[in-house]
């Protein structure tokens, strides 16, 4: 059982049964939560409270759609009239799941292991022991494990989706025009996201039969197909983040074709082109700004909208 709090300070526990308990100024209220859920910080448990934050009063704990742990509050003056059901949503992310995160990892001593997907000379899952799990042709430049376990690959000339027993089920041929791939990507849409290199050099949405729906043309800045571009990728806002290596910039692509944005990388904070700061993959974060590889410049930045350079590392920093 739940005792009350003596203080008018908030509490939840989990109680036997997997559910949680929640006490707010001397009342109870009881909603389920899945049983691995921790509750609280390390230490909560099923004799010890974790108190909330001052202010907030709460009324119940759930897990909703998002995987958020979610509580419904009534603001101080509200809570102790229970005729005032008008509740707002709180989500707990400081509190709850920092500390349920943090309980696990001090329970957990063991360093933190991945597997993962190598290309290159060799194409290749390698296990979390080191050990390859499994192998495929050589030669891959672009590529990733799908959530089906099948492995989406690009090569030079052609963009293969390829079982675990090495069965293909996708297949994509650079077209005559164009003299290699760069990129590959399987979209939300279903769709695979291609890049041509070449005379003709574009950005493709390809569907499963291998049809062209959407085709973008690039600007590279180059008629040297190896170095027109690499690792291009699909934006949440539908555009395309395409980094181009000799014109020292990272594109966003609008699918009509418009440049909407460029990121320079031969600022001179940065050596300018005299350190040859290729882009070569270029990601867009939550907060807007871009993180780039700069290949041969050996380095890792992150630009804000502006084109400014907010964070670096190279070689040196890191004993490379």
């Amino acid at each position: 059982m739940v005792q009350n709090t003596k203080s008018h300070q908030d509490a939840i526990m989990r109680n036997t049964n997997g559910r949680v308990k929640t006490t707010c100024q001397g009342f109870q209220w009881e909603s389920e939560a899945p049983a691995e859920l921790g509750i609280g910080s390390a230490g909560a448990s099923h004799s010890q409270y974790k108190p909330l934050p001052p202010g907030i009063n709460t009324v119940a704990v759930r897990l909703n759609t998002s995987g958020l742990l979610e509580t419904t509050i009534f603001p101080p003056h509200l809570s102790e009239s229970p005729m005032h059901k008008r509740s707002f949503q709180f989500f707990l992310l400081a509190f709850c799941l920092t500390g349920l995160f943090s309980a696990a990892r001090a329970e957990d001593k063991s360093p933190i292991l991945h597997s993962y997907l190598v290309m290159g000379a060799k194409t290749a899952i390698i296990e979390e022991d080191g050990s390859t799990g499994w192998e495929f042709t050589p030669g891959s430049r672009d590529g990733f494990v799908l959530p089906s376990g099948n492995i989406l690959l690009a090569y030079s000339d052609r963009v293969e989706e390829v079982t675990r027993d090495k069965r293909m089920v996708f297949s994509y041929a650079r077209s005559k025009e164009n003299r290699e791939i760069g990129t590959t990507q399987r979209l939300y849409n279903g769709n695979t996201l291609i890049t041509e290199l070449g005379t003709h050099p574009k950005l493709l949405e390809v569907n499963g039969m291998g049809v062209v729906i959407i085709e973008v043309p690039l600007q590279p800045e180059t008629d040297n197909a190896h170095m027109q571009t690499r690792m291009a990728r699909q934006l949440r806002n539908g555009n395309y983040l395409v980094p181009h290596l000799l014109a020292f910039a990272i594109k966003e692509y609008s699918p009509d074709g418009k440049v909407v944005q460029v990121l320079k990388t031969d600022l001179e904070e940065v050596g300018g082109r005299a350190a040859e700061n290729w882009p070569f993959t270029a990601i867009r974060l939550d907060n807007g700004n871009t993180v780039a590889s700069l290949t041969h410049g050996n380095k890792v930045v992150e630009i804000d909208p502006r084109g400014a350079i907010v964070w670096k590392i190279t070689n040196e920093d890191v004993n490379g």
